[in-house]
């Protein structure tokens, strides 16, 4: 039989919940891998370590002596710029309350993956979500995830969003909203189940989701850009053999992209990273996001 090679774009693994949150930490980037061991989620560390001696991963891990030195550690290289990783759970989450309690108001954008396990006592390795349920009112954005290329996708998403983006919701008759991360909702109490994004009508589904950058400019100068924008766009593919004075204008307002600020809102635009769920298959416009198709469960939550 004729067999095909898959590229590695196009490959396909099986891969655990925590093998899979590795693997996105390293198409994420990350720089600092914080540690403290305690299963069923140090495997995440583990791997990652792995990568790190493999020469797959540029990072730094930084073995501490508790879960609370962890995630100061983490608020830390945030705060420097860092993308960083921490994987805990159960009793180990329980330990980093307070740090916890301060990153998301400190608007501090970290990301910490829980292999859910029931607290004690008694003694027990079973699932159970208590452990990120405690944090349900202290603007933690928890991302539960059903199966392991649910992690993968989520993970790359939580670092998105945990840096101030906007989210683009699109559905398959037409409809669409863009609203801020920061307006999302946070758990409100013990009957909450979630945060409603759109109101779909009956046949209607979401077909994309969209993490956008949000750029902080005023009215003017957001139309002076897109005026601009379009000038460019006009430029490369427009006729102006018989409307000299037309092209003349567009050269001029395309010449603004190249000052500031609109050079800054460029560059911006061009190198920002878009992921986008069609369908439920998650893909990326970078290079960093090619995924792989594993299976498991886990669970990520990102700070605010």
């Amino acid at each position: 039989m004729d067999m095909k090679t898959q590229s590695p774009e196009s490959r396909l693994a099986t891969l655990t919940g925590n093998e899979a949150a590795a693997e996105a930490c390293k198409m994420a980037r990350v720089q600092v891998g914080a540690f403290f061991p305690i299963g069923p989620s140090d495997e995440v560390g583990e791997k990652l370590v792995q990568m790190m001696r493999r020469g797959e991963l540029d990072a730094r891990v930084i073995d501490l002596e508790n879960e609370r030195s962890v995630i100061n550690a983490q608020i830390v290289a945030a705060q420097a710029g860092v993308r960083t990783s921490f994987a805990t759970n159960s009793e180990g989450i329980v330990f980093a309350y307070q740090p916890l309690f301060w990153a998301p108001y400190g608007r501090v954008p970290i990301v910490v993956h829980v292999a859910h396990r029931a607290m004690e006592p008694p003694t027990t390795i079973v699932t159970d979500d208590h452990d990120t349920i405690i944090f349900r009112d202290v603007h933690w954005l928890q991302f539960h995830c059903e199966n392991a290329q649910d992690v993968f996708d989520t993970t790359l998403q939580a670092y998105r969003v945990a840096e101030d983006h906007d989210v683009l919701l699109a559905t398959s008759a037409g409809k669409c909203i863009r609203f801020p991360t920061v307006d999302v909702r946070v758990f409100a109490g013990r009957n909450s189940t979630g945060v409603r994004g759109i109101r779909l009508a009956e046949g209607d589904d979401v077909i994309s989701l969209s993490l956008l950058t949000h750029n902080e400019v005023d009215v003017e100068t957001r139309d002076e850009y897109l005026r601009a924008v379009s000038a460019r766009r006009r430029l490369e593919g427009s006729e102006y053999e018989d409307r000299p004075e037309d092209r003349a204008r567009d050269e001029e307002l395309a010449a603004r992209l190249s000052a500031p600020p609109f050079a800054d809102m460029a560059a911006e635009r061009a190198s920002k990273n878009v992921l986008c769920a069609a369908l439920n298959r998650f893909q990326s416009s970078s290079s960093a996001a090619r995924s792989a198709r594993p299976a498991s469960f886990h669970d990520a939550i990102s700070s605010r």
